[in-house]
């Protein structure tokens, strides 16, 4: 059985991921797209991040097909960014990401994890919600491309019993969704 972990691995961005997330995020993020330089700080000076990324395995596929990166400050995890390439969103890798990001985070001694996300992108909030996430706040005029304001969003308790055993659940829909995706057989 071919499983999403050999289909899909999630591994530690390389300064030679860049170019192609490079390409990607001024589509994703339109108005607030971050640096090259900014990338590169975070993989090779900031010791209290983690990024990671989903490479295409195949030849017509795109290099990156999903990135994300976390901020360690202390026993929290932010997610600082996540994005997967406009050709390869509502496949489930999104999800797919955000799985091993959490449980990185609590091998590295998280307890809760954040993030902001836009007031109107609400596929993302779903997302979010689906793992638990609880809106707790908002920053206004956060973003500022638009002035849109981001709503903040916690999981907490990250080692409960309950969210271990959600994360499991989460990762036996996700393999099942991305096996079909790929039209993999048992």
């Amino acid at each position: 059985m071919t499983s999403p972990d050999a289909l899909f691995p999630v591994v530690a961005m390389q300064l030679s991921d860049l170019d192609a997330i490079m390409e990607i995020e001024p589509i994703l993020f339109t108005g607030d797209p971050w640096p090259r330089s900014m990338y590169e700080h975070e993989i090779v000076r900031n010791e209290m991040s983690f990024y990671r990324v989903i490479h295409g395995q195949a030849p017509a596929q795109p290099l990156v097909l999903a990135y994300a990166g976390v901020w360690m400050l202390y026993d929290t995890a932010h997610v600082s960014t996540i994005g997967t390439h406009p050709a390869w969103q509502r496949r489930g890798l999104s999800t797919w990401l955000l799985l091993h990001l959490i449980e990185e985070s609590l091998r590295r001694g998280a307890v809760e994890m954040t993030l902001e996300v836009r007031k109107s992108n609400l596929a993302a909030q779903a997302l979010y919600h689906h793992f638990g996430f609880e809106k707790v706040g908002r920053r206004r005029r956060y973003y500022r491309d638009t002035g849109e304001d981001a709503l903040l969003m916690t999981l907490t308790v990250l080692d409960a019993d309950a969210v271990r055993q959600a994360l499991t659940d989460t990762r036996q829909r996700s393999n099942a969704h991305l096996r079909r995706q790929m039209g993999v057989d048992d």
